[in-house]
Order: C-alpha cells, then sequence, then structure tokens
C-alpha cells in the first residue's frame, strides 16, 4: 500500500484548495493528491546531455589554461 501523508492546512491555503477542488469537482482531499502526484510526475529530470556538455567545456576550457602556462 502507498505512503499516506497527514496534512494540516492553515486557513488560507485550505481555502485555496477548496477553490481549486470547486473547480475541478472533486474533494479537497482528492484534488491535494492530484496536485502532489502532478507535481512529483512533472519534478525536474537531469538533462544528461546538456551536463555532458558542460563538462565538456569545463575540460577545454582547463586545457586551453594548461596550454597558456606552458
Amino acid at each position: 500500500m502507498g505512503l499516506k501523508i497527514e496534512l494540516d492546512l492553515g486557513d488560507e491555503l485550505s481555502e485555496r484548495l477548496k477553490r481549486v477542488a470547486d473547480k475541478v469537482a472533486l474533494s479537497p482531499p482528492e484534488t491535494a493528491k492530484m496536485l502532489l502526484a502532478h507535481q512529483l510526475a512533472t519534478e525536474r529530470r537531469i538533462d544528461w546531455p546538456a551536463l555532458i556538455n558542460k563538462g565538456r567545456e569545463f575540460f577545454a576550457r582547463i586545457m586551453r589554461e594548461a596550454g597558456k602556462e606552458t
């Protein structure tokens, strides 16, 4: 079974959740689950090509600096 989480929302967040729940025609707890699931699903992933490219640029800069010193 999944993880059970209990949240105590303040008045402002509780009202905001109720407004969103009314718009999507779900109960506030179901809306909170949907929002949390969406946030977790869209969580930023590692951009491996960009990371590798930055590494190449870093090593190229080091090699240029090393060449200047000799």
